[in-house]
């Protein structure tokens, strides 16, 4: 997943490439389901629970691995031990 990460988002830290693919992921929810939803069985339902599930788990990890670092900085992204927080709380709450 880091090379395939570090391809797509060159010269960021990895957690900030992983704090970009946490805000992408629920617009991809809503893409999937919203070109796709009249298609899928159940209307697409499991999909979105799927990817949400993911980005909570991602956004867990999140925390626990800025938790205890430093601020990491790139291109005007800040992050640090109370923003990976925010979003674990945020993702954790939406499931």
């Amino acid at each position: 997943m880091s090379i395939l990460l570090t391809k797509l988002l060159p010269d960021m830290d990895f957690q900030i490439q992983l704090a970009i693919i946490l805000l992408l992921l629920p617009l991809f929810s809503f893409a999937i389901l919203f070109f796709l939803g009249k298609y899928l069985p159940r209307k697409g339902d499991i999909t979105a629970s799927v990817l949400m599930g993911i980005a909570t788990i991602l956004s867990v990890y999140l925390f626990a691995d800025s938790w205890l670092g430093d601020c990491c900085t790139c291109q005007g992204i800040a992050l640090d031990g109370a923003h990976s927080l925010k979003l674990a709380l945020v993702y954790g709450c939406s499931r």
